[in-house]
C-alpha cells in the first residue's frame, strides 16, 4: 500500500516538515502555491521560492526515501487553469491566435512544472493531478492533458488496466468535429478503454491488444507507428477509416 504525504511548500512555508516514519511506499504531494488566484508563473520571486522548496524537499525528504518513492505531485487542482493564471500581454497575444485559452493556460502550467521537475532526480515519477470535470467530454479533457505538453508529467495516478486504446490526434489536427466523432465512438464502447496520444503512441501502447484511431486526422508519422503495432500482432480499428 502507498502512503500519501502532503507537504506545504508555499512562499509562506518555513519548509520544516515532520519526519516520515512509515516504511511503506510514499507518494508525495507538494503544495507549491500554484492554485492561488491571479498567480503569475513568470514572477521571479515565485520561481525562486519554488526552487528553494524543491531543493529542501529533495535534501530532507525525497533523497532519504528515494527507494520508497512512488511519485511526486507538483500540482493538484482545477483543470481550468485559465481562470487562475494571471494573463500578461504575451499570453493574450499568443492565445488570441490559438483561440483556446484553456489549452494555452495548461501549456503555460506544464512548461513551468517541467522546469520545476527538472530539479528533482530524473528517476522520480512526476505528477500533476486535476479535478474531475463532468462538464467536459472525454476527448476534450484528454486534449487538454495532451502528452504534447505534459510530456514527462503523468496526469493519472492509477490508470486502469485495459486492452483497448483510443487515440487522440495531434493538437493541430484535433478540431471540435474530430473530438466530437471520437466522443461518439467512446460513448458506444461496452468495455473499459484508455486514451492514448498519437504523439506518444509507441510508449503508450504497452499491454494493448487493440487501438482505435480517427483515420482522417491521423498524421503520416502516426500511420507508420500504427503499422508497427499491426506488425507486432495488434489490431487497429478506424473511425471513418482510410485504410491503414
Amino acid at each position: 500500500m502507498v502512503e500519501t504525504v502532503y507537504l506545504e511548500a508555499t512562499q509562506d512555508s518555513d519548509l520544516v516538515w515532520k519526519e516520515v516514519a512509515s516504511d511503506r511506499e510514499i507518494f508525495w504531494e507538494l503544495d507549491l502555491g500554484l492554485r492561488a488566484p491571479g498567480i503569475n508563473l513568470h514572477d521571479p520571486p515565485l520561481l525562486a521560492s519554488n526552487r528553494r522548496a524543491l531543493e529542501v524537499f529533495a535534501e530532507t525528504q525525497l533523497v532519504p526515501h528515494l527507494m520508497r518513492t512512488a511519485g511526486v505531485c507538483l500540482y493538484r487542482g482545477p483543470l481550468q487553469y485559465n481562470a487562475i493564471l494571471r494573463w500578461n500581454a504575451a499570453h493574450e497575444e499568443y492565445s488570441s491566435g490559438r483561440g483556446d485559452r484553456t489549452l494555452y493556460a495548461l501549456e503555460v502550467l506544464s512548461e513551468y512544472l517541467h522546469l520545476l521537475g527538472s530539479l528533482l532526480p530524473e528517476e522520480v515519477p512526476l505528477f500533476a493531478l486535476f479535478d474531475e470535470t463532468p462538464h467536459l467530454s472525454p476527448a476534450r479533457r484528454g486534449l487538454l492533458l495532451s502528452k504534447e505538453h505534459f510530456s514527462y508529467i503523468q496526469t493519472e495516478r492509477d490508470p486502469p488496466e485495459v486492452t483497448v486504446g483510443v487515440v487522440l490526434p495531434l493538437i493541430e489536427n484535433a478540431s471540435r468535429e474530430v473530438l466530437g466523432e471520437i466522443d461518439d465512438y467512446i460513448s458506444g464502447l461496452d468495455g473499459p478503454y484508455r486514451l492514448i496520444y498519437e504523439s506518444h503512441l509507441t510508449e503508450m501502447w504497452d499491454e494493448l491488444d487493440e487501438i482505435v484511431v480517427h483515420g482522417p486526422s491521423l498524421s503520416k508519422q502516426g500511420e507508420w507507428k500504427l503499422k508497427g503495432f499491426l506488425a507486432a500482432g495488434g489490431d487497429v480499428k478506424e473511425i471513418r477509416g482510410r485504410g491503414i
